[in-house]
């Protein structure tokens, strides 16, 4: 299976494994013509009465995808003092914060604005210009603040916006919208605290940068813009193109673009990531005993064509450097139809359900956009199928360990008995549901409880465990949401307390329970039943004690030669099965006999004698089959030259013989 795979992978790595880090999206630079300078020209929009103003950029390279569009914007407001009048003064890191608005638009084919592709609108905490430099900006650049190298009136400073989702054509127009005092789209007007402050708003002296040149991307229209203001001589035509409408302002702007960077990506295609869960876990080594889980898939895609029914493994070796127990679609495009499932028949791993007689069994599926949401979704047998795939999706394929029969809860000296009653408790019952039978003072009594029932709001349960949609990553002793109420919510209630063990993902539970003389008492543990619907089960079981009729052995001997020895134990169960096994040795033939299928046993009305049919093989080479039926009479203590043996179809003499070593001892209960 795993070279079928392995061609796939390295022919498009069809099956890889998953590193956990999200899709590496390397935003690449499409335009940029934002400088590393202490300050630019810039468009002050108090100054020119404007709405908005933005220019038309041509994107490099072919990524369009999520957009980063980054503006440099110029601040030249001061914490107190201006800019103009040489005394600003600003404490280092001062910021003020405003929304500002970036909008992307088509471009018609005249170069007028088309049709809006996206808004956004964020706030951003814009720092004001540094204090004058009375010390290096001097003469005519007194009041200005110092860079280290240059002095300069207003401060740079870039604001950007993520634009997840946006997938831009070639061509735009990209433009800034905020507003100051008195212009804007909404001018904030002059009864904000801070147009009487010593600084004013810094609003008011917030610019968008422009500068000449593009490193990456180009220009359409180099001495065009584009802009919206109520000023005639903002615009290069004064005006009579119109005002206050974002319009083409054609022939002045050459060398004063907007200053704008735009970083885009290609999306990489959907991948599917599937999961192994144990036990509600995810698998490992250990808790799946190193099993590998046999896998289909099947897969339409426009890379690797159609597949159908190729194998794969979730195995404790990963694919490549990735983690136990996991695989992935990858490779693929946009648009395929891909499906997976578990074997469950065939192999010696996992089946459809524990009644298969494998270690593993298949709960069910989950899915989701993420693994977490995958974690928490409910399970179904159905298996997943997506189709048209246009994101990551999550598969998580639940098993469960398949446990030992329950008749070995037994103590020793007792069996399981058939059936005594189905008791079933009704999820809203808000009263004790009692037994039919009474449970008999030291009597063992083993307990199936099982199904599972709804109590609302998203919640399923079953005698101990609970599992809530959408908040529950796997089922839990606390109900999801409601830890508060204690770990005993929603638990079946044996007379009061809680018998059931560990979390079983067929929701069966099995305890050993003591009677007491008094019916069983059942309560489903809640709050609020009227919201309850469905039910519980729990079959009762009586551990019977077992006859024990007859144990022991001895010998046979004439002088001091033994011809026959014996020894062995043969008992009935609770539930009237002959069991045992019994030995014979004849030492003149050194023929050993063993007998280890009882099919028949009586003790007889004095008590004392017992009586069996047993089926075995000689030991020898070829393990030859016997039969015989024995009758054996204890006579008292010690045994010796007392108790009688007679093998009928085996000794010489069908006459009992006695013992002359040894002891017998038959009982008519334990």
């Amino acid at each position: 299976m795993k070279n079928i795979l392995t061609k796939f992978a390295l022919a498009g790595a069809l099956l890889a494994p998953l590193a956990f880090a999200a899709p590496a999206f390397a935003a690449t630079v499409v335009y940029d013509n934002v400088p590393s300078l202490g300050n630019v020209p810039s468009v002050g929009f108090e100054a020119t009465a404007a709405k908005e103003f933005g220019g038309q950029i041509q994107l490099a390279g072919t990524d369009r995808n999520d957009p980063i569009v980054t503006v440099l914007m110029s601040s030249w407001g001061c914490e107190s003092g201006h800019w103009y009048s040489g005394d600003c003064t600003t404490t280092p890191a001062a910021t003020f914060s405003h929304p500002i608005t970036l909008n992307i638009y088509n471009v018609n084919g005249d170069n007028s604005p088309g049709t809006l592709i996206t808004t956004a609108t964020q706030t951003f905490d814009i720092p004001l210009r540094p204090s004058a430099d009375g010390t290096n900006c001097t003469g005519g650049n007194a009041g200005k603040w110092y860079n280290g190298s240059t002095c300069f009136n207003g401060f740079a400073t870039p604001v950007s916006f993520n634009l997840t989702g946006v997938i831009l054509p070639d061509k735009v127009i990209v433009s800034v919208a905020y507003n100051t005092t008195h212009y804007g789209v909404s001018p904030i007007g002059e009864s904000a605290p801070c147009y009487t402050s010593s600084g004013g708003c810094g609003y008011d002296s917030l610019n968008v940068g422009t500068y000449s040149s593009a490193s990456v991307g180009s220009y359409p229209l180099p001495a065009d813009a584009y802009q919206s203001s109520t000023w005639s001589g903002a615009y290069c035509d004064g005006g009579t193109g119109g005002t206050g409408t974002f319009r083409l302002d054609a022939g002045c702007w050459t060398g004063f673009q907007p200053a704008i960077k735009v970083e885009a990506s290609t999306p990489v295609p959907p991948e599917v990531h599937i999961f192994k869960y144990v036990d509600g876990v995810q698998a490992t080594a250990l808790n799946a005993n190193g099993a590998s889980f046999p896998m289909l898939t099947t897969f339409n895609s426009s890379v690797y064509g159609l597949v159908t029914d190729a194998p794969f493994t979730l195995s404790p070796v990963p694919w490549g450097p990735g983690i136990p127990y996991e695989a992935s679609y990858i490779g693929g495009a946009f648009g395929d139809d891909y499906a997976t499932h578990e074997v469950v028949s065939g192999n010696d791993v996992v089946g459809a359900s524990c009644t298969d007689g494998e270690p593993f069994a298949l709960v069910g599926y989950t899915t989701g956009d993420t693994l977490a949401l995958a974690q928490a979704a409910p399970k179904s047998t159905t298996a997943p199928s997506f189709t048209n795939l246009q994101s990551d999706k999550y598969v998580i394929v639940w098993n469960q360990t398949c446990q030992d029969p329950p008749p070995l809860l037994c103590t020793d000296g007792t069996t399981q008995s058939s059936l005594l009653e189905t008791v079933t408790i009704p999820a809203n019952a808000s009263i004790p549901t009692f037994s039919n039978n009474l449970l008999a003072s030291g009597t063992d009594y083993l307990l199936k409880a099982y199904g599972t029932a709804d109590a609302g709001d998203g919640i399923t349960f079953d005698a101990r465990y609970s599992f809530r949609v959408p908040t529950s990553a796997m089922w839990t002793d606390a109900v999801s949401t409601y830890e508060y109420l204690g770990t005993q919510l929603l638990d079946l209630r044996l007379n009061g307390a809680t018998p059931w063990g560990n979390l079983d993902y067929a929701n069966e539970y099995w305890s050993l329970v003591l009677g007491n003389g008094a019916q069983a008492s059942f309560l489903i543990d809640d709050a609020f039943y009227p919201n309850n619907t469905g039910e519980l089960k729990v079959d009762i079981y009586a551990c019977m004690p077992n006859i024990k009729y007859v144990t022991g052995g001895g010998n046979y001997k004439l002088s001091k030669t033994v011809f026959w020895t014996f020894g062995g134990n043969v008992w009935q169960t609770g539930t009237g099965a002959p069991v045992g096994q019994f030995e014979v040795v004849n030492h003149l033939t050194k023929t050993n006999y063993h007998f280890n299928v009882i099919t028949d046993v009586s003790l007889g009305d004095d008590n004392k004698t017992v009586d069996f049919d047993a089926v075995g093989w000689i030991q020898d080479n070829g393990k030859t089959p016997v039969s015989a039926h024995f009758t054996i009479v204890d006579n008292g203590e010690p045994g010796k030259d007392q108790d009688t043996i007679l093998v009928s179809g085996l000794l010489g003499d069908p006459t009992p013989v006695t013992i002359t070593g040894g002891n017998f001892q038959v009982y008519s209960s334990i």
